[in-house]
């Protein structure tokens, strides 16, 4: 009786399939058309993921979080490749059938062409029937193409952020990396080479699974399923079997990585240069040259925005680009301050460090609930102790506890208590708010000599010239930019003596005074 009824449940599920993927044409056009209207519209978002990394990802992690972005761009281009093609294919699909509605079938007798040319045209095209048959496979295909290759790309950036991860761990196991170079070298070929066998596994379509020895059956099935899961591929593998077993399907599986490298590197790597010889600004050779001859608008926010602003399309929002470490308010600057933005990165963290100074907020990921990263100066800490000493002592006197004769086991606060025991009731409730106050501004103290610090050990890496006119810093800010609210320090550089006219201000390292930054401006009186 179960079976009968299991029976009748599965033919009833698969002639309600059949009877579905006859019309799935039309929840494909649908599909299609809402995703790649989604697709286009989340630039923006896979932009804006891509700035916040570059502003506030510690070396630690850019790395990882660059992954995410590079494996978003290129699902984003497969997806949108694939899926203007299918609703091209779809859409010719469905306008050969409408043509097949009024003409009916191709009638190569009536085109009169010679006999050589009609016999090419029959065998290559046939009937329109064929034609429409072949646009309705190939379109249907496609649709789970798209998905296999975003898939596959999927699984290969996984497995190699997963190599990377346990690199990392394995590095932190020792206290000096290099001992364990050797381990890592091993560990990479070890992983490799077993992922190698499973990849010429899949592009063989299994012929390690087809091998009859037990033996060998047993080891590459543990090495098979590791990988499967590791990578992921376990999500996708229906399929890819469903792919591999039909003819038709199989030639597209086999075109895979070629299109889809073409997708990742020929699409974005293609451009027409008319400008030869114009120097390019991204060129590593000869940067300092370029650079004594050139006002490039990534140095200006200004510039920036104007550069921005020409990319913006109809009702979007401008594209942004993350300051490249140093930015002038201006190309033009009039008065006597020159005003320059210090990107805060991950080289003044460690200079910083290295300068002994304690971090506001611990390093690296947390989390606002259970991990918020905050960190508290050691001279805070010290204060706080000696605070709450002092409070404990106070409320003793406020409440007769304390005796002369317990004095002396506080020498330290002998006169404090001495004085606190001569108040009265209303006056002690007050020297309470100017105890807490006095602690309040000890600490004040304390932040803001940490906050010098901080400023002066940025600033103090570089030195500022103009011609042979070294400026030194007359006031600096913390601040946030608002062009990527990337972090940094304002600096005011002042230009009395400099005439007006278009000027070179040159940003040297103060360890050797080589030059890092050459930027041209126009100064105005």
């Amino acid at each position: 009786m179960n079976t009968t009824v299991r029976n009748d449940k599965n033919n009833f599920f698969s002639e309600w399939l059949e009877k579905l993927q006859q019309e799935s044409w039309q929840l494909e056009l649908l599909i299609s058309g809402l995703a790649l209207f989604g697709i286009w519209e989340s630039q923006s978002v896979i932009r804006r993921l891509g700035y916040y990394i570059d502003v506030n990802a510690s070396s630690a992690y850019e790395g990882y979080g660059n992954i995410i972005v590079f494996t978003l761009w290129a699902a984003w281009g497969i997806f949108l490749i694939n899926l203007l093609l299918h609703i091209i294919i779809r859409g010719l699909w469905i306008g050969a059938i409408g043509l097949r509605y009024v003409s009916g079938d191709i009638d190569f007798d009536k085109l009169d062409y010679s006999e050589r040319f009609s016999r090419f045209l029959k065998k290559k095209i046939g009937s329109f029937d064929n034609y429409i048959e072949r646009l309705e496979k190939l379109s249907s295909v496609l649709f789970s193409f798209t998905f296999l290759l975003v898939f596959m790309f999927v699984s290969f950036v996984v497995l190699n952020a997963i190599f990377a991860l346990m690199v990392k761990v394995i590095l932190n196991l020792a206290e000096d990396p290099e001992d364990l170079q050797g381990a890592v070298t091993a560990f990479g070929f070890l992983f490799y080479g077993l992922g190698l066998i499973v990849l010429v596994d899949f592009f063989t379509m299994g012929a390690f699974k087809k091998v009859n020895d037990r033996s060998f059956s047993l080891i590459y099935f543990y090495v098979y399923r590791l990988y499967s899961t590791i990578s992921l591929s376990f999500i996708y593998r229906p399929l890819l079997l469903n792919f591999i077993d039909s003819k038709y399907t199989r030639r597209l599986f086999f075109l895979a990585i070629p299109y889809m490298l073409m997708i990742l590197f020929l699409g974005r790597g293609v451009s027409l240069e008319r400008h030869g010889f114009f120097p390019d600004f991204r060129a590593r050779e000869f940067r300092t040259s370029i650079a004594n001859q050139s006002a490039n608008w990534r140095y200006y926010d200004d510039k920036r925005i104007e550069h921005n602003a020409t990319f913006v399309d109809g009702d979007r929002m401008p594209p942004k680009t993350p300051i490249n470490r140093f930015s002038l308010t201006s190309f033009e600057v009039e008065g006597d301050l020159l005003q320059l933005f210090i990107d805060y990165r991950s080289n003044h963290h460690n200079k910083l460090e290295e300068d002994g100074l304690t971090p506001f907020r611990k390093h690296g990921l947390k989390h606002s609930l259970f991990f918020p990263g905050r960190n508290r100066l050691p001279e805070i800490k010290r204060l706080d102790s000696i605070e709450a000493a002092s409070i404990r002592v106070f409320n003793r006197v406020a409440r007769g506890r304390m005796q002369e004769a317990d004095i002396a086991s506080y020498p330290t606060m002998e006169e404090d208590i001495k004085y606190w025991m001569s108040l009265e009731e209303d006056d002690l409730k007050y020297e309470k708010s100017q105890l807490r106050t006095r602690y309040d501004n000890l600490k004040e103290i304390e932040i803001t000599k940490q906050l010098e610090n901080t400023k002066k050990s940025i600033i103090d890496r570089y030195q500022y010239w103009i011609d042979d006119r070294q400026l030194s810093v007359s006031e600096s800010l913390f601040y946030e930019h608002p062009n990527l609210h990337e972090k940094g320090i304002m600096v005011y550089l002042p230009l009395d003596s400099i005439p007006s006219g278009v000027q070179r201000f040159e940003i040297r390292y103060a360890s050797d005074g080589s030059q890092l930054l050459s930027l041209p401006f126009l100064l105005k009186r």
